[in-house]
């Protein structure tokens, strides 16, 4: 059965344009916006568009299975993402200042806690979380920062072992970075590991500077082990802002 055409041919065409400048207008700030950067001397970036339509690698032997290399570094190995930027702490402080407004770490509210029983008769705790609080990128390269500038007036020289032994959060984030930009060899400790573990790493590492969790702290260290380390520095949350590195000769 033939559909029929109840609208008339100047309804469709004027539906049409309407469409049309619909379509431009809400089109023409979205390619302008996409233009994320404005070319510099010697640079490839373009729209968003463009960048995603581009060949990012090409096969060295003409084949499929390659193998292949990225488009930019044919001929030699990539030794840094930009030039000049050949370590991490110059990668971050580039990328801080480049985009220092925008979202770096993200961290969610612990609103309550909830005892949620498995299968098998264990109970464990359960976080209801609530919205993402957002440090910039600005934020981050500023604490990290103030964290590494705190961290050499307490004694942690340069090439020195300084460990984290600390959950997930951004706070190691954050300490990490300010490692790297003080130049101390950071030795990281993952947080569920157990006592022997954690007591053979600390003492293989030979440090004098620990970061940590007040939880950790209270749980997992050992009290004996704490005489052979000069700071004990405790990552605060907002929901326990008062916190003491605590030592067997200073506290701060």
């Amino acid at each position: 059965m033939k559909l029929q055409e109840d609208l008339s041919p100047l309804l469709l065409l004027l539906f049409h344009c309407v469409v049309s400048v619909y379509t431009f207008i809400t089109f023409l700030p979205a390619c302008v916006l996409s233009w994320v950067s404005t070319p510099e001397a010697g640079s490839d970036y373009g729209s968003e568009g463009d960048r995603a339509k581009r060949a990012k690698a090409h096969s060295l032997l003409g084949r499929p299975e390659g193998p292949y290399r990225a488009v930019s570094s044919l001929k030699e190995l990539v030794t840094s993402l930009q030039p000049g930027l050949d370590t991490l702490d110059k990668m971050f402080e580039y990328t801080a200042r480049r985009f220092p407004n925008r979202d770096c770490l993200g961290t969610r509210e612990v609103v309550s806690e909830e005892d949620e029983e498995q299968c098998d008769g264990k109970v464990y705790k359960k976080l209801v979380l609530g919205e993402y609080h957002w440090l910039s990128y600005q934020e981050v390269l500023t604490a990290a920062a103030q964290l590494g500038g705190g961290l050499a007036s307490l004694g942690q020289h340069p090439k020195n072992n300084i460990a984290i032994f600390c959950e997930t959060r951004a706070e190691w984030i954050i300490a990490a970075q300010a490692c790297f930009m003080y130049n101390f060899r950071l030795v990281t400790l993952y947080s569920t590991l157990g006592g022997p573990a954690i007591a053979h790493g600390l003492k293989e590492a030979q440090v004098t500077h620990v970061i940590t969790s007040r939880e950790l702290l209270e749980t997992r260290l050992r009290v004996s082990a704490m005489e052979t380390w000069d700071i004990i520095l405790l990552l605060c949350t907002a929901s326990a802002p008062v916190c003491k590195g605590r030592t067997g000769r200073r506290e701060f």
